[in-house]
């Protein structure tokens, strides 16, 4: 690229000599408009530098956006998992005390039906 630059230049001061060799412009002419040339080339490469840096900062600014993003999703999985664990915790706990319950009542229901067994005995005796 840089080649394709030079010859790029060079195609210039020789067109700008050739234009001054026709007009009849003296040395002073040409040296003026070299110098301004150079001058305008300098900044072109400042501007190249320049946009060469901001892209540069640009794709820094993206990269680090998207690792804060990521770091936020795996935040936030990971907080959604550690609900999800605890609601099945407390899901396995209701679970746990439905079976107690039920336990429970059908040990009521045996015991009212001895109670009632005993019941009909002492009515018979």
């Amino acid at each position: 690229m840089d080649s394709k630059r030079q010859r790029s230049l060079q195609d210039i001061q020789n067109k700008i000599t050739k234009i001054l060799n026709e007009t009849g412009a003296c040395d002073h002419d040409f040296e003026f408009i070299q110098q301004k040339a150079l001058q305008l080339q300098s900044i072109f490469q400042n501007i190249q530098q320049s946009c060469s840096e901001y892209f540069q900062q640009m794709n820094d600014i993206e990269e680090a956006m998207q690792d804060d993003i990521k770091k936020f999703f795996m935040e936030n999985l990971q907080q959604m998992k550690q609900q999800i664990e605890d609601f099945s915790d407390i899901l396995t706990q209701r679970s746990q005390l439905h079976e107690e319950t039920l336990k429970n009542l059908q040990n009521i229901q045996i015991l009212n039906s001895q109670l009632m067994g005993s019941k009909e005995q002492w009515n018979q005796s």
